[in-house]
């Protein structure tokens, strides 16, 4: 999986994502993210489509960073 962050959106290889909603698309704007699940391994966001989108722990300080400087806020849940 490689994904480029750019400054409002960040792309990724939609061949590693062939049986989801993210397959016919290569970029998630900051606009359509609700919420970045930090305690997630790997690390999601939440999109405003409430849909989880992984990403890879490779890029967990640049999501970060991302959603730093889009206002995204960042979450933990609990899974029970």
């Amino acid at each position: 999986m490689k994904i480029k962050f750019s400054k409002e959106y960040f792309k990724y290889d939609s061949n590693d994502y062939p049986f989801s909603e993210f397959k016919n698309n290569n970029i998630i704007y900051a606009k359509d993210i609700e919420k970045c699940i930090a305690n997630f391994l790997p690390p999601a966001i939440l999109t405003k489509g409430k849909n989880i989108f992984f990403i890879s722990a490779v890029y967990k300080e640049e999501l970060f960073q991302f959603c730093i400087n889009n206002k995204i806020d960042k979450i933990k849940l609990q899974d029970n």
